[in-house]
Protein backbone atom coordinates (compact mmCIF):
# COMPACT_ATOMS: atom_id res chain seq x y z
CA UNK A 1 0.00 0.00 0.00
CA UNK A 2 1.21 3.17 -0.79
CA UNK A 3 1.61 6.34 1.97
CA UNK A 4 -1.01 8.00 -0.08
CA UNK A 5 -3.29 5.03 -0.32
CA UNK A 6 -2.58 4.35 3.94
CA UNK A 7 -3.87 8.12 4.56
CA UNK A 8 -6.76 8.04 2.15
CA UNK A 9 -8.11 4.95 3.72
CA UNK A 10 -7.85 6.55 7.33
CA UNK A 11 -9.66 9.48 6.51
CA UNK A 12 -12.24 6.61 4.73
CA UNK A 13 -12.63 4.77 7.84
CA UNK A 14 -12.89 7.75 10.21
CA UNK A 15 -15.83 8.75 8.20
CA UNK A 16 -17.50 5.58 8.80
CA UNK A 17 -16.66 5.69 11.84
CA UNK A 18 -14.47 2.52 11.94
CA UNK A 19 -11.95 3.32 14.71
CA UNK A 20 -10.75 -0.11 14.90
CA UNK A 21 -9.92 -0.06 11.09
CA UNK A 22 -8.23 3.58 11.74
CA UNK A 23 -6.16 2.16 14.59
CA UNK A 24 -5.29 -0.79 12.27
CA UNK A 25 -2.99 2.01 9.54
CA UNK A 26 -1.27 3.70 13.01
CA UNK A 27 1.89 3.00 14.08
CA UNK A 28 2.20 1.62 17.76
CA UNK A 29 4.38 4.90 18.37
CA UNK A 30 2.38 7.66 15.95
CA UNK A 31 2.74 11.39 17.06
CA UNK A 32 0.13 13.82 16.41
CA UNK A 33 0.88 17.18 16.86
CA UNK A 34 -1.68 19.77 17.45
CA UNK A 35 -1.18 23.66 18.11
CA UNK A 36 -1.10 24.37 22.05
CA UNK A 37 -3.37 27.05 21.33
CA UNK A 38 -5.85 25.12 20.69
CA UNK A 39 -8.58 22.97 22.98
CA UNK A 40 -7.01 20.11 22.28
CA UNK A 41 -3.03 21.29 21.41
CA UNK A 42 -0.09 19.28 22.25
CA UNK A 43 1.56 16.33 21.13
CA UNK A 44 -0.57 12.69 21.31
CA UNK A 45 0.99 9.32 20.92
CA UNK A 46 -0.21 6.10 19.88
CA UNK A 47 -3.55 4.97 19.29
CA UNK A 48 -4.96 5.99 23.24
CA UNK A 49 -3.30 8.87 22.32
CA UNK A 50 -5.09 9.72 18.96
CA UNK A 51 -8.10 8.33 20.37
CA UNK A 52 -8.18 11.16 23.15
CA UNK A 53 -6.86 13.81 20.79
CA UNK A 54 -10.36 13.00 18.75
CA UNK A 55 -12.43 12.96 21.54
CA UNK A 56 -11.48 16.77 22.65
CA UNK A 57 -11.57 17.90 19.17
CA UNK A 58 -15.01 15.99 18.76
CA UNK A 59 -15.70 17.89 22.49
CA UNK A 60 -14.07 21.40 20.79
CA UNK A 61 -16.43 20.95 17.48
CA UNK A 62 -19.48 18.89 17.89
CA UNK A 63 -20.04 17.08 14.65
CA UNK A 64 -16.31 17.62 13.67
CA UNK A 65 -15.67 16.16 10.14
CA UNK A 66 -12.85 16.17 8.14
CA UNK A 67 -13.28 15.71 4.24
CA UNK A 68 -10.40 15.42 1.98
CA UNK A 69 -10.31 17.94 -0.98
CA UNK A 70 -6.57 17.07 -2.28
CA UNK A 71 -3.70 14.68 -1.97
CA UNK A 72 0.00 15.19 -2.53
CA UNK A 73 2.52 12.72 -2.19
CA UNK A 74 6.01 11.75 -2.58
CA UNK A 75 4.71 8.10 -3.74
CA UNK A 76 7.05 6.82 -0.59
CA UNK A 77 6.15 8.45 2.87
CA UNK A 78 5.03 11.86 2.63
CA UNK A 79 1.31 12.85 1.95
CA UNK A 80 -0.03 16.30 1.90
CA UNK A 81 -3.50 16.35 2.40
CA UNK A 82 -6.00 19.22 2.05
CA UNK A 83 -8.85 18.87 3.99
CA UNK A 84 -12.28 20.80 4.47
CA UNK A 85 -12.81 20.88 8.27
CA UNK A 86 -16.80 21.20 9.22
CA UNK A 87 -18.77 20.93 12.34
CA UNK A 88 -20.59 22.58 14.83
CA UNK A 89 -19.02 25.96 15.08
CA UNK A 90 -16.03 25.36 12.91
CA UNK A 91 -15.96 25.64 8.73
CA UNK A 92 -12.31 26.05 7.26
CA UNK A 93 -9.30 24.60 5.23
CA UNK A 94 -6.05 23.22 6.71
CA UNK A 95 -3.33 21.01 4.96
CA UNK A 96 -2.08 17.84 7.29
CA UNK A 97 1.32 16.41 6.59
CA UNK A 98 1.43 13.15 6.67
CA UNK A 99 4.20 10.12 7.18
CA UNK A 100 4.15 6.81 6.65
CA UNK A 101 6.50 3.97 6.82
CA UNK A 102 5.99 0.12 6.15
CA UNK A 103 2.38 1.10 5.55
CA UNK A 104 1.49 2.18 8.85
CA UNK A 105 0.80 6.00 9.78
CA UNK A 106 4.09 7.14 12.50
CA UNK A 107 2.59 11.07 12.03
CA UNK A 108 0.41 13.69 11.70
CA UNK A 109 1.11 17.26 11.93
CA UNK A 110 -1.90 19.85 10.75
CA UNK A 111 -1.62 23.40 9.59
CA UNK A 112 -4.75 25.18 10.28
CA UNK A 113 -5.19 28.47 7.93
CA UNK A 114 -6.35 30.27 10.46
CA UNK A 115 -5.60 28.86 13.92
CA UNK A 116 -7.39 32.07 15.65
CA UNK A 117 -10.09 31.60 14.20
CA UNK A 118 -9.99 27.44 15.08
CA UNK A 119 -9.46 28.24 18.78
CA UNK A 120 -12.38 31.42 18.85
CA UNK A 121 -15.10 28.80 16.87
CA UNK A 122 -13.99 26.24 19.87
CA UNK A 123 -14.96 29.07 22.77
CA UNK A 124 -17.43 30.00 21.09
CA UNK A 125 -18.89 26.98 20.92
CA UNK A 126 -18.58 25.89 24.50
CA UNK A 127 -20.16 29.02 25.76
Amino acid sequence: MSAELAVRALYDHVAAGDFDSVTQLLDEDVVFLQADSLPFGGEWRGTSGFAEMAARINSAWPGFAAAPRAFFSNGDTQVAALTKLIGDGIDMDMMELWTVVANRITRCQPFYFDTAAAVQSAKEYRS
